[in-house]
């Protein structure tokens, strides 16, 4: 399994997608850092500084991630479906089980890099661009340094659980309809739908793209413990049941013809 989960890493790491996705974060982290200087300084007198940048900027960035991790994982099934890489990786003595297991952990640790990856760079980019500071000010709340960290930190592991979803969401389709195009743009629509539906309290919270801007944020916003724990449950259900429907696809896909 460990060999499996880095021959899936190692392909990952090989696109040249990677590098461009992580050269627009930067991009997107240098055009940030004039946006929140004006915007934090006019509405509370008191600008970013390297320590509140990370929170900034997972705020405003929580859809970013995801839509890469869409195109991972509809590559990682579909486009592999058609070129046959899937069916040379098949054709070896390993289980369908335990590809999907490697493609689903390969995915889960390559959001991880992403969000360390934009974590360290605004730490970096805030602190070049108006100094480290003495306190992090996020929203009107100041808090101690290791306060803040503590909140990125946290910010960091509550992202994780939406994106794996996310990407299940996508293994799913891709599974189904073998087809890139159609699972990328079932992610997309599923984040697009989010924002007319939102209006409904009744089911905004069962909406994955809700839950992927959301949930990342309950510990910056202070959420009662009964909305975290919501979402927690409906994002495992997602996980659960998208896991358990790709098993049962990929059992029955005849994929070796």
């Amino acid at each position: 399994m460990i060999q499996l989960i880095r021959c899936e890493l190692f392909k990952v790491l090989r696109q040249k997608k990677l590098y461009m996705f992580l050269f627009i974060l930067t991009a997107l982290e240098i055009s940030a850092v004039f946006q929140f200087q004006r915007e934090a300084a006019g509405i509370s007198g008191i600008g970013p500084n390297g320590q509140s940048f990370p929170l900034l900027v997972l705020n405003s960035s929580s859809l970013l991630i995801p839509v890469f991790i869409a195109i991972l994982a509809a590559d990682s099934i579909a486009e592999e479906y058609r070129t046959g890489t899937l069916k040379r990786a098949l054709l070896c003595p390993i289980r369908r089980t335990d590809l999907l297991h490697a493609k689903i952990a390969s995915m889960l640790i390559i959001a991880a890099l992403l969000l360390l990856f934009l974590i360290f760079s605004s730490y970096v980019t805030g602190t070049l661009a108006y100094g480290w500071g003495n306190r992090t000010f996020v929203e009107g709340t100041v808090y101690t340094s290791m306060g803040g960290m503590r909140l990125v930190s946290q910010t960091f592991l509550l992202s994780l659980l939406p994106n794996l979803a996310l990407g299940l969401i996508v293994m799913f389709a891709a599974l189904l309809t073998a087809n890139t195009g159609a699972s990328i743009g079932t992610a997309l629509a599923f984040i697009a739908v989010t924002p007319l539906m939102e209006g409904i309290p009744e089911i905004r919270e069962l909406l994955i793209g809700y839950q992927l801007r959301i949930f990342p944020l309950h510990s910056l916003h202070h959420t009662a413990a009964v909305e975290v724990w919501t979402g927690t449950a409906i994002l495992l259900v997602y996980i659960v049941v998208l896991y358990a429907g790709s098993v049962m696809i990929l059992r029955k896909k005849d994929i070796l013809i």
